[in-house]
């Protein structure tokens, strides 16, 4: 999992919320919390896909299989097509085998969420998965910030040469010292930052991490009557606290086929069979599982501290 990026004062705000911001995708809370597009946030577009019911994820010989899920039709155009790319024309997909077409299809899902945050409005700039351009087609901003240190630098530097401070400890502090100070001042001012509501959705999302990292049985229970139980497994999987989940579910007095309803928890144990599939093997003929980049199944921040919203 990714590492969480709240700032202290923002995640000291976080409570215990039982339910995900409304109008929020699993993938976009676990962007919202480590700040990153990567591999682990399309396997949380496929969990949250399944915790819609939009797929059904299962298990053959250790491999994933992705099928059809009994709500497709309610996918977005965007995401029906992308998944169709997935599957590669097949009613049950199998992972394990390297597949150009399925590789081509996972980058695919991984630009559309870049499009996705990138036009969201949750960060002011330097959003997760755009980079600091000072060449051709780079923003003013970031032309200005560069020209800024530059001129800085090299100002500070020209002035104790030409001995504008007499005291040779002055012109040392002015000559690396106080460059270095602007160095970090423009390092801190180019890092992400969020927008007014992309922080308030941060805060809402790790709430709900908090509440899934400490679940119990009552709280699975509670789910599955509330017919939740598939969808807070998808979100469990994005928010890398698919582990207590689980252990939650052990413990839950729910009927046999409700524990099929977990389904998006595979995806957390299938990763090597996924990465199998999207990563072209080495020439020496090892699969070559690759990096997986993908969330954990441990808890991606702080404790379960804070106090809680509702009651059960």
């Amino acid at each position: 999992m990714g590492k969480l990026h709240l700032s202290d004062d923002l995640g000291g705000m976080a409570t215990t919320e039982f339910a995900p911001p409304k109008g929020l995708e699993p993938w976009e809370g676990a962007v919202l919390l480590t700040e990153r597009v990567d591999d682990g946030t399309v396997e949380a577009w496929l969990s949250g896909l399944a915790g819609h019911e939009a797929v059904e994820l299962g298990e053959q010989d250790d491999k994933l299989t992705i099928a059809s899920g009994a709500k497709r039709d309610s996918l977005s155009d965007t995401d029906a097509a992308l998944l169709a790319q997935i599957q590669g024309g097949k009613s049950v997909y199998v992972t394990g085998t390297y597949d150009p077409a399925f590789a081509a299809a996972w980058g695919q899902v991984a630009a559309m969420q870049r499009e996705r945050i990138a036009a969201s409005g949750w960060w002011k700039h330097l959003g997760p998965g755009e980079k600091v351009s000072v060449g051709r087609g780079g923003s003013p901003f970031k032309l200005i910030v560069f020209a800024a240190f530059a001129f800085l630098w090299f100002g500070s530097g020209l002035g104790a040469v030409l001995g504008l401070l007499r005291s040779w400890p002055l012109a040392l502090i002015v000559g690396l010292a106080f460059p270095a100070a602007v160095a970090f001042f423009l390092y801190r001012v180019m890092l992400p930052a969020r927008s007014a509501q992309g922080s308030a959705l941060a805060l809402r999302t790790e709430s709900f991490r908090r509440f899934l990292h400490a679940s119990e049985g009552q709280h699975v229970e509670w789910a599955w009557s509330k017919g939740l139980l598939r969808e807070y497994s998808g979100w469990a999987v994005a928010l890398g606290e698919a582990d207590a989940w689980s252990t939650a579910l052990a413990s839950a007095n729910v009927p046999a086929p409700a524990r099929a309803s977990m389904g998006p928890i595979i995806v957390a144990g299938r990763r090597s069979s996924i990465n199998a599939s999207r990563t072209r093997p080495s020439p020496s003929g090892s699969s070559g599982g690759g990096r997986s980049g993908g969330f954990r199944g441990g808890r991606v921040g702080g404790g379960g501290g804070g106090g809680s919203r509702g009651s059960w």
